[in-house]
């Protein structure tokens, strides 16, 4: 839980190396944009940004209803998989950024600017495994709607694909091409995210970085998929009609 107040009890000893830089804006700037490692960060940053105008539409919902008509959820079903191509393409980027400045790594004083690093790597790995999972999932789920719907009365009509199972769903051949994984290397992908989340809590131990670092590890990379029934919503009570205004009273 990353609201649990006396876990966020950090030692001050500890995160007296953690401390910000709080010099004048322009300076600061002036400082991170000598670094080529801190640049790398910031750039990383930049091309995920979901709020930058050239990134709209870039955030995938975490949680999305879809009908159990085919007809009815289709398109919504092809239009998320061509955005979670897009972003995975991005975050390949954004990776390749974080790669080719690993080597400066170990020689960056600032060890906040460490963390920094340590933990996007670690989550950018472990994002990509959840959005390959979710599009695995969307599409092996989708495809096979509404035989995936159990018996019930009254019937499912809506489904969903949620994060939180310890198991991986494997692509198949047509998802390899369409989304640029195998399933050996989203194998590879998980254990390297579960390891590098492992040497983030080991490495900046006691402060939220590995705070984060095991909240990530907490929620888990595969996807489950799950259906129900959603009533019709009831009808209004018809509205009152609006009383007439009271005219000015004549003075």
């Amino acid at each position: 839980n990353l609201n649990d107040f006396k876990k966020k009890q950090f030692a001050a000893l500890t995160m007296r190396e953690y401390l910000p830089n709080l010099e004048a804006r322009r300076a600061y700037i002036d400082r991170v944009s000598t670094s080529k490692f801190r640049v790398a960060i910031r750039e990383s940053i930049a091309l995920l940004n979901p709020f930058s105008p050239q990134n709209k539409g870039l955030e995938v919902p975490e949680i999305e209803h879809f009908a159990v008509n085919p007809i009815q959820s289709t398109s919504s079903v092809l239009k998320r998989l061509q955005q979670i191509s897009r972003v995975l393409q991005l975050m390949a980027l954004a990776h390749e950024k974080l790669e080719t400045v690993r080597p400066l790594r170990d020689a960056e004083p600032s060890l906040r600017w460490r963390a920094n690093y340590d933990l996007m790597a670690a989550q950018m790995m472990a994002y990509r495994v959840r959005l390959f999972e979710y599009g695995i999932a969307l599409g092996q789920f989708g495809k096979n709607m509404p035989r995936l719907i159990p018996r019930k009365n009254p019937p499912h009509n809506r489904w969903e694909i949620r994060h939180g199972s310890d198991k991986l769903l494997m692509p198949d051949v047509q998802q390899e091409k369409a989304l640029g994984v195998t399933a050996d290397q989203l194998r590879s992908y998980h254990r390297e995210a579960l390891q590098q989340l492992a040497s983030v809590k080991e490495t900046h131990e006691g402060t939220p970085w590995a705070m984060r670092a095991e909240w990530e590890e907490g929620r888990r990379f595969g996807a489950t998929f799950r259906s129900w029934y959603q009533a019709p919503p009831k009808p209004r009570p018809a509205s009152k009609p609006t009383p007439k205004p009271i005219p000015p009273p004549k003075l």
